[in-house]
């Protein structure tokens, strides 16, 4: 779907924190889009962003340094579709008139997400759609976005491990390995923004803990005014 806005309403950007939701973030701004919120899940029971691992408190930083308004909602992975297409209804009381998907190629997410937004009577724009996944990298470090692993699959310990930052030198170690992912879009790894050219401050965080287990590693990133928060409780999926 073209970006165009027809309405002058402003849109919100589904948003797990990591970089893809970021460089949409970023392009769909790029075009003139007005984009001033920020849709966000995370588990009810830990309090983390599933698979990411992100402390919710984490991605409220996000907001406060980005500008944006920030709609958060608990879920649990049985009720995830009920809250999804809850929070797209309330995005169009408050006058939204679309959502931003930082999805890349994997058409079956993508249409679950234009049939939610068709249900609630919003436009689906999706920045990153076909898009070389070793291309996107590039421009989001050229960009001047820092970005660090959460989450990361045991299989290519040599080039993920949690804590790692997306640079130019992570690009070079993933572009040429062929069953890897260069965005992770199949759940290779996740990761967390901390700085970039939309941020008004950076979110500084110190590592906490590593927790291992189901072929994954996760690191427990801790905001650093609230360092004493170390404890990592919840599982990686």
């Amino acid at each position: 779907m073209a970006m165009t806005d027809l309405s002058g309403n402003p849109y919100a950007v589904l948003w797990s924190g990591g970089k893809d939701s970021c460089l949409a973030l970023w392009r769909a701004r790029q075009t003139g889009l007005p984009v001033r919120g920020l849709v966000n899940f995370y588990d009810e029971t830990s309090g983390r962003v599933r698979f990411h691992g992100v402390r919710a408190t984490l991605v409220a930083e996000q907001e406060r340094a980005l500008g944006v308004e920030l709609f958060q909602y608990p879920t649990k992975p049985e009720s995830f579709a009920n809250s999804f297409a809850s929070a797209l209804h309330d995005l169009k009381a408050r006058k939204y008139a679309g959502i931003i998907a930082g999805d890349i190629h994997l058409e079956d997410v993508r249409r679950w997400n234009e049939e939610q937004a068709s249900n609630a009577g919003l436009q689906l724009v999706e920045p990153l759609w076909h898009c070389d996944g070793a291309n996107l990298l590039e421009e989001f470090v050229g960009a001047g976005f820092r970005a660090l692993l959460t989450c990361s699959g045991e299989q290519w310990p040599a080039v993920l491990w949690p804590g790692r930052e997306i640079d130019l030198k992570f690009i070079a170690d993933v572009a040429p390995i062929a069953d890897l992912d260069a965005c992770g879009e199949r759940g290779e790894y996740h990761s967390f923004v901390c700085d970039g050219p939309l941020f008004s401050y950076p979110v500084v965080c110190v590592p906490g803990e590593i927790r291992r287990s189901n072929g994954f590693s996760q690191i427990d990133l801790v905001h650093k005014t609230n360092a004493y928060e170390t404890s990592l409780s919840h599982p990686l999926r």
